[in-house]
């Protein structure tokens, strides 16, 4: 009988295993939970975080560093620079979804406007879709955002 390298499941019994590079087999379930268990450390999240980015907006961590520097570490729509934890503490990648409407996995990476707070990227999904209250403090910082973009030659050479 052999056992995966955790020693948890036997891997005799028709099951998906993993081999990793140094020789050790591990069933599905203990690789599953143990790439778990990384993505819940700070390093794993910002891998994780890395990974997405890369996937689906086409931005590598070079580019998404110098795209941090070229706006001082500040959100494009609001100015502000992000404070708190989790994700209200990183800007995130805004694209233009009339663009890339129902997107695969990946959008076309051409409509990629810039770096915003999580509050703004919420605001301009909102402003997008016609919900976002015009009393909403945000409101003319996101329409401006939204209409300078919308103006560029990117947007007219559709």
């Amino acid at each position: 009988m052999r056992m995966c390298s955790k020693g948890l499941h036997d891997l005799d019994l028709p099951r998906a295993f993993y081999m990793w590079p140094n020789g050790k087999r591990m069933c599905r379930e203990c690789k599953n939970a143990l790439w778990r268990l990384y993505y819940k450390t700070a390093h794993g999240k910002e891998h994780g975080r890395e990974r997405r980015r890369m996937q689906y907006y086409g931005v590598s961590k070079e580019e998404y560093d110098q795209r941090v520097k070229e706006q001082n570490g500040q959100c494009a729509c609001c100015g502000q620079s992000p404070t708190g934890s989790g994700l209200a503490s990183i800007l995130m990648v805004d694209h233009d979804h009339r663009c890339c409407l129902n997107p695969p996995p990946k959008i076309c990476g051409k409509c990629t406007r810039g770096l915003v707070c999580v509050k703004c990227n919420t605001s301009i999904g909102r402003y997008e879709r016609g919900i976002l209250d015009k009393a909403y403090p945000l409101y003319q910082a996101v329409v401006n955002y939204v209409e300078r973009w919308r103006k560029t030659e990117i947007w007219r050479n559709r």
